[in-house]
């Protein structure tokens, strides 16, 4: 009805998208003289992605992830490329579900240059 043509203009008015071809495409479908609704429809759910996925979203996701980051150094010689670091941002003492736990080792990373 009413509410996803409202939507619809909204897709249309994406920065990504050429509005004027939205614009044709629902004209030429509500007419009658092609059938659009899969490419509408999915302009419908582009709109509504994009508004769920805000860039105001995206950027608190991001900001909050980075916190959790570990701090990732040069691992001691023979224990494999990379180490985790304990230290301010690392992974949490323990871990669960996670090779990360208190006491584990390091998980192994074979190099490229190591023989398999």
């Amino acid at each position: 009805g009413a509410e996803l043509w409202e939507r619809l203009h909204a897709a249309a008015a994406l920065p990504w998208l050429d509005g004027a071809a939205v614009r044709r495409l629902a004209e030429e479908h509500a007419s009658g003289r092609r059938n659009h609704g899969p490419i509408l429809w999915s302009l419908v759910m582009l709109h509504a992605w994009a508004a769920h996925y805000s860039a105001n979203a995206l950027r608190g996701a991001c900001d909050a992830a980075l916190y959790a980051i570990p701090e990732v150094t040069a691992a001691p010689r023979g224990s494999g490329p990379l180490a985790v670091g304990r230290g301010s941002g690392a992974l949490p003492e323990n871990m669960p579900g996670t090779a990360m736990t208190a006491g584990a080792a390091t998980p192994h990373v074979p190099h490229a240059t190591e023989a398999r």
